[in-house]
């Protein structure tokens, strides 16, 4: 699977639960290089920043200083990827946004 098509299952997942999600593209218009690639509405008003991964992707420095200071700023923002604990945006910690990394096809089974 592509990060391309686990986005789209996503955002299509997600709309069948009422979510307005929205594509972001980074490093075009106004938005910076290395935001978040989803912004996730969800019913009742809140909302979800989240970056997408696949298997063997990388988070840039960039992208890193994003999420940290997204989250230190008080929203709620997550990585996600296929792996089963992380295939769904929940918000994430300063420290879990600070550890993670993407899965590689060998730690995948």
């Amino acid at each position: 699977m592509t990060e391309s098509k686990f986005q789209a299952d996503l955002i299509q997942d997600l709309q069948g639960e009422g979510c307005v999600c929205v594509k972001l593209d980074p490093g075009t218009g106004t938005i910076p290089k290395g935001w978040p690639d989803l912004l996730i509405l969800w019913p009742g008003g809140r909302f979800t920043v989240c970056e997408v991964k696949d298997f063997g992707g990388t988070v840039s420095p960039q992208q890193r200083r994003h999420v940290v200071l997204l989250r230190l700023s008080g929203f709620e923002v997550c990585f996600v990827d296929p792996r089963p604990d992380y295939c769904y945006p929940l918000p994430m910690t300063y420290q879990e946004l600070e550890d993670y990394e993407p899965p590689t096809r060998s730690t995948f089974p």
